[in-house]
């Protein structure tokens, strides 16, 4: 059998954080098996999961942030810098007059 025709077996982070590993048939009226455990580390799911399929490499798919958490990331970056803007403006312009009335 091709590979193509064995299907393949994929590696994900759970927006948990654990990681689960998954059959996908090559066929599209197969069944997607997902595993029944899920693990701490990526690599005891790489490892359940070449266990569970020997004859197939596990893909390994990067986590991907959910848009909304990233939208939050952004906005507390942008809070975070326009903060740190207003203390250092604040801090030299005390300078200033500290040093105008000396």
């Amino acid at each position: 059998m091709r590979p193509s025709e064995r299907g393949r077996v994929v590696v994900t982070q759970q927006p948990d954080g654990w990681w689960r590993w998954r059959y996908e048939p090559a066929s599209p009226d197969g069944d997607v098996l997902v595993s029944n455990e899920a693990h701490p580390e990526r690599g005891e799911a790489v490892e359940s999961a070449r266990k569970a399929y020997p004859s197939l490499y596990p893909n390994v798919e990067s986590p991907q942030v959910p848009k909304h958490r990233l939208r939050t990331l952004v906005r507390r970056a942008a809070t975070g810098a326009l903060v740190v803007g207003v203390v250092v403006a604040a801090a030299k312009s005390g300078n200033r007059r500290a040093g105008a009335g000396g």
